[in-house]
């Protein structure tokens, strides 16, 4: 194909798409549509993934005891659990201090903190297993952590990790499912706008056929068209997605429950996957249309 035809391909397909300057603009916005919720949901995976990734700390466990169990026998334990090995620090936090921490972490909550007449925070450790230890061998020495003396529980964000990594993984794979599934439904949409503009350029198609003008030179420009379509929707459903994480980072502050989707824009593979199931899509959707167009004639 020399670069004259494509040219000519190429600049008839985008007469045509803005001589139905109205059928454009309503396939763009169904496609658009349609990504927009498989961008979404992607933002949603990688900002859950970065959030559990930046706050979580699954080396650490919590150890704590019984109101009844005096400070005394908490430093003993500490020094006890120092000594042994896959143990990186172990750090006393007291019921006051426990209080302090919560207090700066949740502000919100200092009135409601206040009118209790006791400290509800009890003394609790914190126990840091070096970096080198497996994960089986932390299970196991989170397990041993809950034998010692005066200790009612122990608390490690091992598990909440691996869940939320789980489920940020789940809403990452029905996002790319969900493209998948869109991609099928800009091809519908792309075939329905390349049959009306079929409809409308009959005369000037039948004419081509007559004076012998290769297929390539008549299916060319709607090719085309369904190219720019389905780029150009899943270009503007990356744009409505970068319009979700801008706003949820303005309003992360009031609202807290935003901030998982303002940590990160949606990354450039996730672009990529989008534009790249959109331009198939509409290709395909063309490509169908004029082949069934060409055995019907």
């Amino acid at each position: 194909m020399s670069l004259r035809l494509l040219r000519m391909m190429v600049s008839d397909g985008l007469v045509a798409l803005l001589r139905g300057r109205g059928l454009t603009a309503a396939a763009l916005l169904i496609i658009t549509l349609t990504f927009s919720v498989s961008a979404v949901a992607l933002l949603a995976a990688g900002n859950l993934a970065a959030a559990v990734e930046l706050n979580s700390r699954p080396g650490v466990f919590r150890v704590y005891f019984s109101e009844e169990t005096p400070d005394s026998e908490a430093a003993v334990v500490a020094r006890r659990l120092r000594a042994r090995d896959g143990i990186d620090s172990v750090t006393v936090v007291w019921a006051d201090q426990a209080r302090d921490e919560f207090l700066v972490a949740f502000p919100e909550m200092s009135a409601g903190v206040a009118l209790l007449a006791d400290n509800p925070f009890p003394p609790h450790l914190e126990v840091t297993v070096a970096d080198a230890v497996a994960a089986v061998r932390r299970r196991e020495l989170r397990a041993t952590l809950g034998d010692e003396e005066g200790v009612v529980a122990v608390r490690g964000d091992d598990l909440w990790t691996r869940r939320l990594l789980e489920l940020a993984g789940l809403i990452r794979r029905a996002g790319l499912a969900t493209g998948l599934a869109f991609a099928l439904a800009a091809t519908l949409v792309v075939a329905g706008v390349t049959r009306l503009s079929l409809a409308s350029r009959r005369d000037e198609i039948a004419v081509m056929w007559v004076v012998g003008a290769p297929r390539a030179f008549i299916s060319g420009p709607f090719v085309v068209e369904g190219v720019v379509l389905g780029a150009g929707g899943a270009l503007l459903a990356w744009a409505a997605s970068w319009g979700v994480f801008r706003i949820a980072s303005v309003l992360a502050d009031a609202h807290p429950l935003l901030g998982f989707l303002a940590l990160a824009p949606l990354p450039l593979s996730s672009v990529l996957f989008l534009v790249a199931c959109s331009v198939v899509a509409g290709s395909c959707g063309a490509l169908l249309t004029v082949y069934q167009a060409a055995r019907a004639h």
